[in-house]
């Protein structure tokens, strides 16, 4: 099933605490030496569908970095070379990327500059999450060169996020596994 915002919104009717923003509360060196498991790629204007997207990560077992989360890296007026090289380290420390793709992402100058940094670092571990706008049609992202060449990542109840059929935990291990047993039992029940 394709991720829409309405249907997180259903799923997570208020942001959490620990996704509100804020800022600098770790400091660079704190960010830069952690591992991730997944950056969300995101532009800043779908920030809370971005924080819903990282809280059903976080339930998951999956450990989500949204640039926003821990430092004031929203802050784009404050961006310079020194900032940009903080993100690249965060994203190299990313086992895989997410991008959120709606109109709002595909006209930033730093979404693709993301997807760019992880495909390199990862050996092309990106992920486009199909359109989070109800309102666009569901393959208009595909027209776009670059995004048209990522697998698309869905969510499904019982065996949570895939790609394609393959469930993502097959091909990425969350670092944070929880309730593998009843995701084992569904898969066999469901065969």
């Amino acid at each position: 099933m394709r991720i829409t915002s309405s249907i997180l919104r259903q799923t997570y009717p208020s942001v959490s605490d620990r996704y509100q923003l804020y800022e600098g509360l770790f400091s660079e060196q704190d960010i830069t030496t952690q591992r991730y498991d997944v950056f969300i790629s995101h532009s800043y204007y779908d920030k809370e569908d971005a924080a819903r997207l990282g809280q059903l990560f976080e339930d998951e077992g999956y450990i989500p970095f949204i640039d926003w989360q821990k430092t004031d890296l929203q802050d784009r007026s404050k961006m310079d070379a020194d900032r940009a090289k903080v993100l690249r380290q965060v994203l190299k420390n990313c086992r895989f990327l997410v991008f959120i793709a709606t109109s709002n992402s595909e006209e930033s100058v730093w979404c693709p500059w993301e997807l760019g940094i992880v495909d390199a670092s990862t050996n092309g571990k990106c992920f486009i999450m199909p359109p989070l706008d109800d309102y666009l049609d569901s393959d208009d992202y595909k027209e776009n060169e670059y995004l048209g060449i990522y697998k698309e990542l869905s969510f499904d109840s019982k065996f949570g996020f895939l790609v394609g059929n393959i469930p993502l935990e097959d091909i990425i291990s969350p670092s944070n596994p929880k309730d593998l047993v009843q995701k084992m039992f569904n898969r066999i029940q469901f065969m």
